[in-house]
């Protein structure tokens, strides 16, 4: 198998065994460019749709769908306990690595994360929201021609 290369996914093939011993070829681009069943439509309140229109790749979703619970378990354990040493271990290993998940996603996605998009806009940089090949094609503008 080839190593991950945000930058140059589209060119990535990979062949990966099933549970028989076979091998499929695996095309990134395939999945990068259409929605799969393991990404839902868009639902919900706003901030929801949002969301999800930045989290397309299906890589990226069931990254976040792993990250973003152990982010979580890790402030409730903190919560549980502040005073064991164990537990703060715990819950950082939890929650760097939720977040590294989380970052990978959208590495692999080829947009900026929220925190990142955040800091970005604070200091008047450009950033990535939504990544291009997931972007919604521009309406054409309306010309008005005078003759």
């Amino acid at each position: 198998m080839r190593a991950l290369k945000p930058r140059h996914l589209a060119n990535s093939i990979y062949i990966v065994p099933n549970a028989f011993g076979r091998c499929f070829r695996f095309g990134v681009v395939e999945m990068m460019q259409q929605r799969s069943r393991w990404v839902p439509q868009p639902f919900g309140p706003g901030w929801l749709k949002e969301w999800m229109k930045r989290h397309q790749n299906p890589i990226s979703f069931v990254l976040h769908m792993i990250g973003i619970p152990m982010t979580i378990v890790a402030i409730v354990l903190l919560a549980v306990d502040v005073s064991s040493m164990s537990m703060w271990v715990w819950a950082t290993l939890l929650f760097v690595g939720g977040y590294g998940l989380q970052f990978v996603g959208h590495a692999i996605e080829g947009n900026d994360a929220g925190e990142l998009i955040l800091v970005k806009k604070w200091l008047g940089k450009p950033y990535i929201a939504v990544a291009p090949q997931f972007n919604e094609p521009a309406l054409p503008v309306a010309s008005t021609s005078q003759s």
